[in-house]
């Protein structure tokens, strides 16, 4: 499940809706500028898969992620562009949790996967794996170009002291 906003169309948003299976994945959008007379539009999927975030730009560029392949499309979701090279390692069981741009470079993007980090430096377009390990999401720096954060969950070890884990939760790595 995830919305974006259109930058140039605020009152308009792309809403995610995932079901128990991939397959009952819906894409809308819905226009509230007319309060009184919402619109709701289905947009087709490129395929039916998870998805977990949506970008748009300024010009009206959308790039998603749905299952384990990135897509974009620059015309509101009539038609959509495969941009997943660099991503053939991903397999079925493979997820694509995250998709975030970089407020200081609007051409560079990371993704976070079970396999890792994946960064695009071309908007998209091409991935280059630069982590091999489970990771849900990825946060760039609003200060310094090119900086990021990753969190994975992981459970430290038991305390001899007290015989529990010590910190079972996201860790920032």
């Amino acid at each position: 499940t995830a919305v974006a906003t259109f930058p140039n169309a605020p009152q308009t948003i792309l809403a995610a809706f995932g079901g128990f299976e991939p397959s009952e994945t819906q894409l809308k959008r819905i226009d509230f500028s007319d309060i009184n007379n919402i619109s709701v539009t289905d947009i087709a999927l490129p395929s039916l898969d998870y998805i977990h975030e949506i970008l748009i730009d300024a010009t009206g560029k959308i790039i998603m992620p749905v299952g384990i392949e990135v897509y974009s499309s620059m015309d509101g979701g009539t038609t959509w562009t495969n941009n997943s090279s660099g991503l053939e390692v991903l397999g079925a069981n493979d997820l694509i949790f995250d998709l975030q741009r970089d407020a200081l470079d609007n051409n560079r993007m990371a993704l976070a996967s079970s396999k890792g980090i994946f960064i695009s430096e071309d908007g998209g377009e091409n991935w280059l794996r630069k982590t091999t390990s489970l990771v849900f999401n990825v946060a760039f720096s609003t200060e310094t170009e090119g900086a990021m954060l990753a969190s994975t969950y992981i459970t430290l070890p038991m305390e001899e002291k007290r015989g529990r884990p010590s910190i079972m939760n996201n860790c920032w790595v």
